[in-house]
């Protein structure tokens, strides 16, 4: 009988992020991502916007607009009883149906395919055999992650990309989670937007010393993040603070 195969931190974040499209850009339109994340987490308005420009490649926030004008997704309350964006036939189908199918699924036939995959600390892991498994050497990106981002809520052990001592910096006591900065594939920072006086600045908090060539990078990502979200005509600022 083969060993189960042992997947440290680093190759469980490699394969977080591939799945959440955030090594690679989709090539794929809004309502298929949110399809294929099965939602995103959409308890404030905003963070869809945001968690949907981050993985596709090319992204206008009225793609998303004209989709929930016409229905075709919905914001509900479903997984761990808070409020996603899915499509309109996932809605259908998982608000009656969610707990029971996922219980009956780890039961079933597929559970057992299951048997066997764990991580460094022997907690059993449940995977899809064909879901991707990147190399943990793969490079990752400087990306901004939007708030309430499904890649830190949806997961029961939120280390693989959110250090332990970074959480009450993102995770706020009433309820607020910020928008993040990945650096080499883990949270390294803060992002919040605000509109002062005609112009649209993105505060950047640093919670670690940065190397120049990645600092120059997560503020070309923030600039990028501004071209998207500053309304057309206003000035825009970065501000890079250290929050150590």
């Amino acid at each position: 009988m083969p060993q189960p195969r042992v997947l440290d931190g680093r190759a469980l974040n490699r394969a977080l992020l591939a799945r959440q499209h955030l090594l690679e850009p989709a090539d794929t339109t809004p309502e298929a991502l949110v399809e294929y994340l099965v939602g995103l987490q959409a308890q404030a308005v905003d963070p869809p916007y945001f968690g949907l420009w981050s993985r596709l490649r090319t992204f206008r926030p009225e793609q998303l607009s004209e989709l929930l004008e016409q229905r075709r997704v919905v914001r509900i309350g479903l997984q761990r009883g808070t409020i996603h964006l899915v499509t309109a036939e996932d809605a259908l189908t998982l608000r009656p149906l969610l707990q029971p199918v996922l219980d009956q699924a780890l039961r079933g036939a597929y559970g057992k395919r299951l048997t066997g995959l764990r991580d460094e600390h022997g907690r059993t892991l449940y995977d899809l055999p064909d879901a991707p498994r990147p190399d943990p050497g793969t490079p990752v990106p400087v990306r901004l992650v939007a708030p309430f981002d499904n890649l830190l809520l949806s997961h029961a052990d939120r280390t693989r990309v959110l250090p332990q001592d970074y959480r009450t910096r993102v995770m706020t006591q009433n309820g607020i989670v910020l928008g993040t900065l990945l650096v080499d594939g883990l949270v390294a920072g803060s992002w919040q937007l605000a509109a002062e006086r005609g112009t649209t600045r993105l505060r950047l908090r640093l919670f670690t010393a940065l190397a120049p060539r990645t600092r120059a990078a997560a503020e070309a990502e923030a600039e990028r993040l501004l071209d998207f979200a500053a309304a057309p005509g206003e000035s825009r600022e970065v501000a890079v603070t250290a929050d150590r």
